[in-house]
């Protein structure tokens, strides 16, 4: 990525709630309350990973969570002869985890790509448009991936049993640790555009991936979004700890 490509992060520390600075990207806009996170050596792979937390408030529809404050990067080409690079060409990584202070069953959670940089709102992401990413919605008890062109509902991939949404007894959430990744191949011709998509359980190694051909993000500008919800009913607040996001692109 570093030799081919513009690369910028966002690259979140331990011992400290302040937003990591930002590298070639816009500085985050945070939703809900920056939690500082500390590094031990005794608990689950969570907590030996530098990240901040970011928690609702305990009220119904409540969001935490991070978002570019500007969009970043193209999908493709709007007019003809836009080249090999004109649009697509970027990747984005993510790296986070559930950390609900209890279990909320209503949570809403997506993390991932959207045309949008305005403040997340507390819906499924089953009904965002002009999206790419992972999630759940109320009710979810396995973490999906969507994808949705500007019209309808998301094409909607359950991830399975190795993908659970549901923490921990006790409602501690340290198991839900992924690692994901989202691209989009560069000069694509409008109408046709690719997206690949991978993710990574941290504590399992299990590993779920996909390509979108149909019902994905036609000719935008895009910016990566993490947030996670409280319930419709059930107002218990829910965190969501951010550790890395990182963007490359050809353009």
């Amino acid at each position: 990525m570093l030799g081919a490509q513009k690369l910028g992060q966002w690259n979140f520390q331990a011992g400290g709630s302040t937003a990591p600075p930002a590298d070639g990207l816009p500085g985050l806009t945070a939703q809900g309350t920056a939690t500082t996170r500390i590094i031990t050596i005794t608990g689950d792979v969570l907590t030996q990973s530098r990240r901040i937390g970011y928690v609702s408030a305990a009220v119904i529809d409540s969001v935490a969570g991070v978002r570019s404050a500007a969009v970043q990067v193209a999908n493709a080409p709007t007019v003809a002869g836009a080249g090999r690079y004109g649009g697509g060409g970027w990747t984005l990584f993510m790296q986070a985890a559930i950390s609900d202070p209890a279990l909320n069953p209503e949570a809403r959670m997506f993390m991932g790509m959207q045309d949008v940089v305005t403040a997340a709102v507390a819906v499924d992401p089953a009904t965002l448009t002009s999206v790419l990413g992972f999630g759940c919605d109320n009710g979810d008890t396995t973490l999906h991936f969507y994808s949705n062109d500007a019209a309808g509902l998301a094409t909607d991939t359950d991830l399975g049993a190795s993908f659970p949404v549901t923490p921990l007894a006790g409602g501690s959430g340290r198991d839900l640790f992924w690692r994901m990744m989202i691209s989009c191949a560069a000069g694509q011709p409008a109408g046709a555009i690719v997206y690949n998509w991978a993710i990574e359980r941290v504590q399992t190694g299990h590993l779920a991936s996909g390509t979108v051909i149909a019902n994905g993000p036609t000719q935008l500008a895009m910016a990566p979004r993490l947030w996670r919800a409280t319930g419709p009913v059930n107002a218990a607040a829910v965190a969501l700890d951010v550790g890395i996001l990182r963007l490359g692109s050809q353009l």
